[in-house]
């Protein structure tokens, strides 16, 4: 059995989703990464299972904690930089949300 990690084909296999039945899943991939992590098929068991999963480049630093199990803040979105938050002048196509 492999242990979850990047999003590979070979992690987070049925038996371990089945055996751990996670709420949330962190998948530690780079922007972009030359693998395409995380793989579709992973994707697919996580959506089979109704598990929801947050990516690190869309996230940033991830934070979790028991008291709020249901909930995962994402760094890169709760504290967003000014530009990333688009240009107030739709007309001007220089700046666009992620």
């Amino acid at each position: 059995m492999h242990p979850p990690h990047h999003g590979s084909l070979t992690s987070s296999t049925p038996v371990l989703l089945n055996a751990l039945q996670p709420r949330w899943v962190l998948v530690q991939s780079g922007y972009r990464n030359r693998f395409g992590h995380p793989a579709q098929a992973v994707l697919d068991r996580y959506r089979q299972r109704a598990i929801q999963w947050v990516e690190s480049p869309d996230c940033g630093a991830a934070t979790w904690r028991s008291a709020e199990p249901d909930a995962v803040q994402c760094h890169r979105r709760e504290s967003r930089r000014y530009w990333h938050h688009g240009d107030p002048n739709p007309a001007h196509p220089a700046v666009m949300e992620r």
